[in-house]
Formats: C-alpha cells, sequence, structure tokens
C-alpha cells in the first residue's frame, strides 16, 4: 500500500494526524505501508518515497494505492493499481469527484451523492488519560481565523452566560490573515497555535466545547477530542454534527441564546460516558477496519461510486446563525 501524504501537518490536529492514526493502525495488523510525502516526512512503518521517484511500475507493485487528495486524471487514466481516495473536505459546488471517493461522514456523504463514508479515527493511546476535574471554562478550537468557524458567535455566546471563560485553541486576539479581525473580548483568553500538550491540559479542565460552525462539517476532529476529555459539545445543527453529537452528548441549535440555556446544564452531562464514546466509536483500529473493506472492494474491481460524486450544496454561504 502506499499513501500518497499531501495534506498540511496542523500542530493542533488537522486531516493529517487521521492520516498518521491510519498508518500505525494497518501497520500493527501487519500491513506493509509505503508513504509518499516531501523530504521533511518521515515513515516508521515502510518505505517514504518522494513525488519525484514515483514511476507508474513502482504504482504498481502496490495491492492499494490510498489518495488523500484528488488524483490527476493523468495518474487515473495510467494507473493499474486498484486505489480509492479519502475526500477530507467539502467539494467546490458542481465538481465531479473521483469515482472511487470516500467520505469522512454520512451527512459529508449524502451532500456529494454518494453514500461510501467512514468515520474519522485516532490513536487514543498517544492522548493522556482525562482526570475529568472541570472548571467552569469552555474551549473553541479550530482555525479562528476562518469565518465559518463562527469564532465571533462562540465569544457572543459565552458573554450570554453567568459565569466562565473562553478560551481559544487555533487563533489569536488580533487577525490579519484573512481580513482584519480583533476580539477584545475578556473572557476570552486566546492559546494561539497549540501543540499536544497544551491542547490536552485545557480540554481535561474544560466543561465544554462551543461549536458554532456556519458551514456544513465534514466531520471534526475537535468534537472527538473534545468528548474523548469528556466535554459535551454544543454547536450548530449542520454537517456531521447530528450524527456525531447526540442529546446525551451535547445541544445544538443555530441560536446563540438557545445555546447559552443549554450551556447552563453543561455538568450535568456525564463526562465518563462522553471520553468512552469517543474513545470506543471513533478508534483508528475501527477507521482501519472500515477502510479495509473499501481496500477489499476496488481490489476485486468495484468501484466506490456508481456515478461520480459531486457536491450538491454550496460551500460559499455563510449558514445561518442568531447572535
Amino acid at each position: 500500500m502506499v499513501y500518497p501524504e499531501t495534506l498540511p501537518a496542523i500542530k493542533y490536529g488537522g486531516s493529517q494526524r487521521v492520516v498518521w492514526s491510519l498508518l500505525e493502525s494497518l501497520h500493527s495488523l501487519g500491513h506493509s505501508v509505503d508513504l509518499l510525502s516531501s523530504e521533511s516526512s518521515r515513515n516508521p512503518f515502510g518505505r517514504r518515497i518522494t513525488a519525484d521517484s514515483i514511476t507508474m511500475d513502482l504504482y504498481s507493485s502496490y495491492d492499494v494505492i490510498h489518495f488523500h487528495q484528488q488524483p490527476n486524471k493523468e495518474t487515473v487514466e495510467s494507473l493499474k493499481t486498484p486505489y480509492i481516495v479519502t475526500v477530507h473536505g467539502n467539494a467546490k459546488p458542481s465538481t465531479e469527484l473521483d469515482v472511487n471517493s470516500v467520505f469522512v461522514s454520512r451527512n459529508h456523504a449524502q451532500r456529494h451523492g454518494s453514500s461510501a463514508y467512514v468515520y474519522n479515527g485516532l490513536n487514543w493511546s498517544t492522548y493522556p488519560k482525562p482526570r475529568f476535574q472541570k472548571t467552569n471554562d469552555l474551549h473553541f478550537l479550530g482555525n479562528a481565523a476562518w469565518k465559518v468557524k463562527n469564532l465571533k458567535g462562540a465569544i457572543n455566546t459565552v458573554h450570554q452566560l453567568e459565569e466562565g471563560k473562553l478560551h481559544v485553541l487555533g487563533g489569536n486576539r488580533l487577525n490579519w490573515k484573512m481580513g482584519f479581525q480583533f476580539y477584545p473580548s475578556t473572557r476570552t483568553k486566546f492559546h494561539g497555535m497549540v501543540d499536544d500538550r497544551q491542547k490536552a491540559e485545557v480540554l481535561d479542565r474544560s466543561s465544554a466545547l462551543l461549536f458554532p460552525v456556519r458551514w456544513h462539517e465534514p466531520f471534526g476532529l475537535s468534537i472527538i477530542e473534545s468528548l474523548y476529555f469528556g466535554c459535551p459539545v454544543f454547536g450548530t445543527p449542520y454537517g456531521s454534527l447530528p450524527e456525531l453529537v447526540g442529546k446525551e452528548c451535547g445541544f445544538l441549535s443555530h441560536s446563540a441564546k438557545e445555546l447559552a440555556d443549554a450551556l447552563s446544564h453543561r455538568m450535568d452531562f456525564d463526562q465518563k460516558m462522553l471520553h468512552e464514546y469517543a474513545r470506543d466509536s471513533f478508534h483508528a483500529d475501527t477507521m482501519t477496519r472500515n477502510y479495509l473493506r473499501y481496500y477489499e472492494s476496488a481490489i476485486n474491481g468495484n468501484p466506490i461510486n456508481s456515478v461520480r460524486p459531486v457536491n450538491s450544496s454550496s460551500s460559499n454561504v455563510l449558514l445561518p446563525w442568531e447572535g
């Protein structure tokens, strides 16, 4: 197997963490896994192959190839090796994707006219065990500069609570990268880009994740990482959130007032149950077993989808939010 790794590394999470968890899990199951990657990457589970050394003959030596971005037309037409493609984000509207595309949630697949999906999973053995010693503080985990993540909405929601500070992981109080953004809130603490240790420390003390996204979230690693640390999720009912966050795991609404009202009961959630739900449902080994079924289908010559998936929803319009 070869896994072209073309995704940027993000300190607080990101799709590269999922790819790495998949490599680890496949290796533990006895599979030989090579990685097509940049010079700076490493692969303790097999060979590391640089992009300038890849050839069609080399591709042909593998049982299956797992792409993590859409391969170009020329590669697919020349490729004789079975393959699948994981779609990590939302495709541009009306863009046709590869027929062997697999998505990261049921909603993500459905919005692209597909039924093929595998939930992301993580190697939880690399995370510290939660202590379940919560404060009144909450957290926001994601790229704060991205408007669809709706940090402004999260801050406004916190200001409707009687107590609790919002810890922002993945952003700064002043940001110029995606237009001028400044958040003067005295009840918000910005941690910037954090490493795994810093993230774990904040989530372990946090009482909840605020996740009021204004787009169709394909999956949301922030959700499962927060649940792992016993944090219920309070977000919007868009994308994958309704299938990941049931009533026992949090509350969903596009209203800041309704979220604030629900957050007043955030300490009532069973923190240990939330942890076990994330640990068991979104484990790297579970993800790997599901991918192995798609590998087998591709090896047997069966396309993953009967037609090319196409995104039927708009990716550029902010979804409704009140407050």
